[in-house]
């Protein structure tokens, strides 16, 4: 096989290279590789516990046709039926032992939640010691020290009203949250006089010890198809290249993670994706190379993502930041669910463009719809202009819309709505868009 691929590679390059070789063809049918039902078990890393397995049912690749033919020293003409792949039944299972991704992430989005009271409690300490040996004494509350000009409620982080300081001296400074707080079950942080230390309750209780971690991937089937044609023409000054295809095709279907930590399937995370693929149909690519530089004259794609879903588990759905995210977005029993993400390009004419986009959700909806002119003699984001383009807006949780309006209110801004949908029309450059529908 691979010595059929080698002599493929010799044959293609002679009939490319522009020198003086005859006219002639090449026909080849049906170059593929493929095996049936493999399976291996073993350790893939030091970190495994060597109960590794991975299982295949089928795997082909391969063209089933190749035909070159070549008209004069510098015309060349390809037809290529692939490469195809097939991929059933691809399932890996392993056991490894890793640090607890649960906790740090918990402890991570933790330490932000408590940014502004640490912040405070840190200057607080500076600010009671200055008050100290100015007084000879300890302050007995927090207005105290504003009294004393030590420190300014207008400040960051004391003008942030999500929490209040109450003084305990010469024992410690508290933090608690207040009602206007948005993590209202949020713990109280304590600043420990005696060992100048900050402590908080929450990450406390969360270790970096290693773990056990069961992990699950499958793959249904996984299938890739093209057609293509090709013509060359080679030359002193201009090389062009026409790539005509036909069809093509890459999809993956049913793909499923499960990671369990400890054996524990009530907090097992799972990743489902019901299909994503990119199809490819009647594509023309004229590409001209004139001193070094190339030109697409058109082109077409299509991009699909269906039903893609994340299950978070309670023990990460439990925390104030997280269960606070999927509230606004009207997420249920830590279900993260996105229907539907599509996206076609059309390209022609070798400078405009159209294309359109929809993204589905049970918390969004946001439609795209637009035109574009490209100059490619100028960087990616300096050559694309859009007109007439329009995106729609349609939040449907309830949280969502208190999001865009609170936006809106901070921003001083309101958004042009058609009923409940946000409509926004971008005009000019890319890195200089003109929005309208905000004012």
């Amino acid at each position: 096989m691979k010595n059929n691929f080698l002599i493929i590679y010799f044959i293609l390059s002679v009939f490319i290279m522009p020198q003086d070789y005859p006219n002639g063809s090449l026909n080849i049918e049906n170059i593929i590789f493929q095996l049936k039902t493999l399976s291996i078990k073993g350790s893939d890393n030091k970190d495994s516990l060597n109960n590794g397995q991975l299982n295949l049912n089928n795997f082909a690749f391969g063209f089933n046709d190749i035909s070159v033919s070549k008209k004069s020293n510098n015309k060349v003409k390809i037809g290529i039926e692939g490469p195809n792949l097939q991929l059933e039944g691809l399932e890996f299972t392993a056991n490894y032992f890793l640090q607890n991704f649960y906790n740090i992430l918990l402890r991570d989005l933790s330490i932000n939640r408590y940014e502004t009271p640490s912040d405070a409690l840190e200057i607080l300490e500076k600010a009671v010691s200055i008050y100290q040996n100015k007084n000879d004494k300890l302050p007995s509350s927090y207005n105290d020290l504003i009294v004393s000009s030590l420190i300014d409620g207008d400040l960051y982080p004391f003008n942030q009203k999500g929490w209040a300081y109450n003084f305990y001296l010469p024992d410690s400074i508290v933090a608690i949250p207040t009602t206007s707080n948005p993590n209202k079950n949020n713990s109280n942080l304590l600043y420990e006089w005696q060992s100048k230390k900050i402590i908080n309750r929450e990450t406390k209780l969360l270790n970096n010890n290693p773990i056990y971690w069961d992990i699950n991937y499958k793959i249904r089937n996984i299938e890739q198809k093209f057609m293509s044609n090709i013509e060359i023409n080679l030359g002193t000054e201009k090389n062009s290249y026409e790539l005509f295809q036909r069809n093509g095709l890459f999809s993956i279907n049913d793909l499923s993670i499960y990671v369990v930590p400890k054996d524990n399937i009530f907090q097992q995370s799972i990743i489902k994706l019901n299909n994503i693929s990119l199809n490819t149909k009647d594509i023309y690519i004229h590409a001209l190379k004139v001193k070094d530089k190339y030109i697409i004259e058109n082109g077409r794609l299509k991009f699909i993502l269906s039903n893609f879903e994340i299950k978070i588990p309670e023990l990460l759905t439990s925390d104030n930041s997280i269960s606070d995210i999927m509230h606004k977005l009207g997420i249920r029993n830590g279900l993260f669910r996105v229907r539907k993400v599509d996206f076609d390009l059309n390209f022609y004419d070798n400078e405009f463009g159209s294309f359109r986009s929809n993204f589905i959700s049970s918390f969004l909806k946001v439609k795209l719809n637009g035109q574009f002119s490209m100059n490619t003699n100028k960087s990616i984001f300096k050559s694309i202009d859009f007109f007439n383009t329009e995106i729609r807006i349609s939040p449907i949780s309830y949280g969502v819309r208190d999001l865009i309006r609170v936006w809106e209110i901070e921003n001083e801004k309101n958004l042009y709505r058609e009923g409940p949908v946000i409509v926004l029309s971008l005009n000019g450059p890319f890195d200089n868009l003109i929005i309208k529908g905000i004012e």
